[in-house]
């Protein structure tokens, strides 16, 4: 091939590159919006699951694997990994759990709890099988519920109301002081619970709220022991703390238009997370020191674990999560291309679920990593039989306790095949073309993508035909 033919190659391959840039619109996203982790859950100090908004990941055999919040059947309002290894999901309505990474869910005996719309979820620190719910279904009488089996059966504690609408919750250790926050349904007017019986009776806390536009528990700090909680007084934003369950309240910081989303308290310093009026969040780490604004870390959700401090990544990041030993320092996990789908065993939903969301979500560099088949579709299948998984079920059905997801017996049924590279679908061709076809898969889903592909596929043939 001579240096003037390259050339020529490259600049037709960079016309239908340019092309699709100019045609193309923000891509397919999760919900419409950019791809981001929401929560991590862990066995012991093990991260093994995380919650995103596109779907459930769970770690099986040193991979990472997905299923789509189809299989679920609702969008997910949480997830929570009890100690036996389920996960459970906030549907719509009620509480569903799944034993094989996301395949297929079931509904949990949640009794009066399972017509309502769950709002939070929290465990008492003491005892990981001991929850407790709160609810926000309109039209109904709202309150806590509590289970202690690990959330497979839920009954209502001493808190139930009309009128009123559950959004966050605070459980102290040994689960006898416990505080529900949330609006009254027709003024929304905060409002706030409390017990200190492990949920038989429920007073009002002394505090006048009525100056506050909205008061949302944040968490319990680590250090002291006091709560914490973001408040918006007359359109200024803070952090404040309580030492006396909403007895009498203080404000810690105050963040101007920043909006308090997430605090963890680790070691003698507190970290907060903050979103501006245009989206833009912010991690700030308050000490001794004062308060600072950290140049890097994560922006999505705060969690402490066994000496760890994590927090959740998005899709700018190109990482599901963040770790740091000092809060100061972080290191990113999981880049969102090493993620791949779940091949889930026939009869499953998790079996049904459409390539084409995969596709879409390749666009935003969602399991780039994970090699094509002749489909477009993930080696493996999204729809196969089990043959990605071996002879079982990819989360396994025995009863060992190894696998993250369930109680399978981990025996690494669940390992994906490697493949490998695809010069026509990973980047340019072998012989140095564009590689019309990986256009064709990573822009899947959106028609625009002809455009460019016709332009690349004519260049080629051209290509072909010069001497």
């Amino acid at each position: 091939m001579t240096a003037s033919a390259q050339r020529w190659r490259m600049a037709t391959c960079g016309l239908a590159v340019a092309f699709m840039a100019l045609a193309a619109v923000p891509s397919v996203r999760a919900h419409g919006k950019p791809v981001v982790t929401t929560q991590l859950m862990f066995d012991g100090g093990d991260l093994v699951a995380c919650g995103t908004n596109y779907g459930l990941l769970t770690l099986q055999d040193g991979s990472w694997l997905w299923t789509g919040e189809e299989t679920l059947g609702s969008t997910a309002l949480w997830y929570h990994r009890a100690p036996d290894g389920r996960i459970l999901a906030g549907a719509f309505p009620g509480i569903r759990q799944t034993l094989d990474g996301g395949c297929s869910w079931s509904a949990v005996d949640g009794g009066e709890l399972s017509s309502h719309i769950v709002a939070a979820i929290h465990a008492d620190p003491d005892d990981p099988t001991h929850l407790f719910a709160v609810t926000n279904t309109s039209g109904m009488d709202n309150g806590l519920f509590e289970s202690i089996d690990g959330g497979a059966s839920w009954a209502p504690t001493g808190l139930s109301r009309p009128g009123i609408l559950l959004r966050a919750l605070a459980v102290w250790p040994g689960a006898q002081t416990l505080l529900a926050t949330g609006l009254d349904a027709s003024t929304g007017a905060p409002l706030a619970y409390r017990s200190t019986d492990g949920g038989l009776t429920f007073d009002e806390p002394s505090a006048d709220l009525s100056g506050f536009a909205e008061v949302r528990v944040l968490g319990l700090s680590g250090a002291d022991g006091g709560l914490r909680f973001g408040v918006d007084y007359a359109g200024d934003q803070q952090l404040a703390r309580s030492d006396d369950l909403l007895e009498s309240i203080t404000t810690v910081d105050t963040f101007g238009e920043d909006r308090a989303l997430a605090y963890q308290g680790f070691g003698a310093d507190h970290f907060i997370q903050t979103a501006r009026p245009d989206t833009t969040r912010r991690l700030w780490r308050a000490g001794q020191q004062g308060v600072f604004a950290l140049a890097a870390g994560p922006a999505h959700c705060l969690v402490e674990a066994e000496g760890t401090l994590w927090g959740c990544g998005r899709a700018q990041d190109a990482v599901h999560f963040f770790s740091s030993d000092d809060g100061v320092e972080w290191t990113g996990g999981l880049p969102f291309g090493s993620v791949c789908p779940r091949s889930c065993r026939a009869g499953t939903d998790g079996a049904q679920q459409d390539p084409a969301v995969w596709q879409d979500l390749n666009v935003d560099g969602v399991g780039d990593r994970c090699g094509y088949d002749g489909d477009g579709v993930v080696d493996g299948g999204l729809a196969g039989d089990g043959d990605a998984a071996g002879d079982g079920d990819a989360a396994g059905d025995g009863d060992g306790d190894e696998d993250a997801a369930g109680d399978g017996d981990g025996d690494g049924s669940g390992t994906r095949r490697e493949r490998a590279p695809d010069a026509s679908v990973d980047g340019p061709t072998r012989d140095g073309g564009c590689g019309c076809r990986a256009l064709g898969h990573r822009y899947a889903g959106d028609t625009r993508w002809l455009a460019a592909l016709v332009v690349c596929m004519a260049a080629t043939r051209v290509r072909r035909r010069r001497p």
